[in-house]
């Protein structure tokens, strides 16, 4: 990833409870995407979604966080292949706990 690019994650309640949003700048920080971008998959605002971490190599780029949707605090991912501008329109449960 260009030292240029930054991304940036975080829990939003804007929809009700916490989705994971995202936005990306390609001239480092000065000026961002004109939306922020949802990450998570899931019905916006019906589920707590929590503690968002990056990880990007390129333009590829991974967002992992703590979901409740399940009733149970599980580990969701999601990616996108053009420097997060766009995710993934499926997440994937990727811990190995209660349902």
């Amino acid at each position: 990833m260009s030292a240029e690019r930054v991304i940036v994650a975080w829990s939003d309640d804007r929809d009700g409870l916490g989705d994971i949003r995202t936005n990306a700048s390609a001239d480092g920080g000065a000026t961002f995407l004109e939306e922020d971008v949802r990450a998570d998959a899931d019905v916006p605002g019906a589920n707590e979604s929590l503690f968002p971490s990056l990880c990007a190599d390129g333009t590829d780029v991974w967002v992992v966080w703590e979901d409740l949707r399940s009733g149970y605090a599980d580990v969701y991912v999601n990616s996108s292949e053009d420097g997060g501008a766009t995710w993934s329109l499926v997440d994937l449960r990727i811990d190995r706990g209660p349902p």
